[in-house]
């Protein structure tokens, strides 16, 4: 059994995808989720289904749901257990998506701490390709939803900016500014996103483009917050000005921690 959370909520068992029809039962599921292996409480469950407060028969209504929801799971209705007070929902980490992405991204951040960027970048990479869309993006929002999406949403930009970090080191230039592009575009204002795109077009023979991202970056900055480019940023800008950056970056030494500002430091 397999519970997908990064884009539309899913199961999949036995070779097949199930998506589930009904946004209560989505709701209840996703709640169940938030908490795996934990008991979820009626009122927490009653909070997620419904958020302005829940009808009179509002216990008898979870009931219902959570038997139908056992329909849905099939052969691992078991897993759905009823306990005092609310149900609990058994699964292991590797089950959850999102349990995954968030084991496999701090594998990727220890690596790169490490400065073992080939680990790190297969890592990062493996985390980032198991996101399909927004979390829970078919289930209705309530507070904790918000809160967890907002949670790993962070974690998700940060795992694709170390990769960023771990490709730029290991020359893949070209291949990353297709993601550089998209992630600018959600990122308007994430100056190290920038930077990241900067030296890929730079090292892509692509110079001109890379001045038209500082310069766009700048005007924005300047508009919506009245600032300039961080001081990291102008330096990479007055480097490329001046053609003193290398091809690429040599990888860094290993068992030395290594972070974004190597990269900006290092050229």
């Amino acid at each position: 059994m397999r519970f997908n959370m990064l884009g539309p909520l899913e199961l999949r068992a036995d070779g097949r995808t199930t998506y589930v029809r009904a946004p209560k039962h989505r709701t209840l599921l996703a709640a169940l989720l938030l908490r795996p292996g934990s008991l979820v409480r009626l009122d927490s469950l009653a909070a997620a289904l419904w958020p302005s407060g829940p009808p009179a028969s509002g216990v008898a209504n979870i009931r219902t749901y959570v038997r139908e929801l056992r329909t849905i799971l099939g052969s691992a209705a078991s897993r759905l257990e009823t306990r005092a007070g609310g149900y609990l929902l058994s699964v292991e980490p590797s089950e959850v998506d999102a349990l995954e992405f968030t084991a496999v991204a701090r594998e990727g951040d220890a690596a790169l701490r490490c400065a073992d960027v080939e680990r790190a970048a297969d890592a990062l990479g493996r985390a980032l390709a198991l996101w399909r869309g927004e979390v829970c993006e078919d289930v209705p929002a309530w507070p904790s939803l918000t809160a967890e999406s907002l949670r790993l949403t962070e974690q998700r930009l940060r795992a694709a900016v170390q990769l960023g970090d771990a490709w730029l080191v290991l020359g893949r230039h070209a291949e990353m500014i297709g993601e550089l592009r998209r992630l600018t575009v959600e990122q308007p204002l994430h100056e190290r996103l920038h930077a990241q795109l900067m030296l890929a077009l730079y090292r892509s023979g692509r110079q001109a483009d890379a001045f038209t991202v500082y310069h766009v970056l700048r005007l924005r900055l300047i508009d919506e917050l009245g600032v300039e480019p961080g001081i990291e940023l102008r330096r990479l800008y007055d480097r490329m000005l001046r053609g003193d950056l290398d091809g690429r970056d040599e990888p860094p030494a290993r068992g030395r921690r290594f972070g974004a500002e190597d990269l900006l430091e290092a050229g």
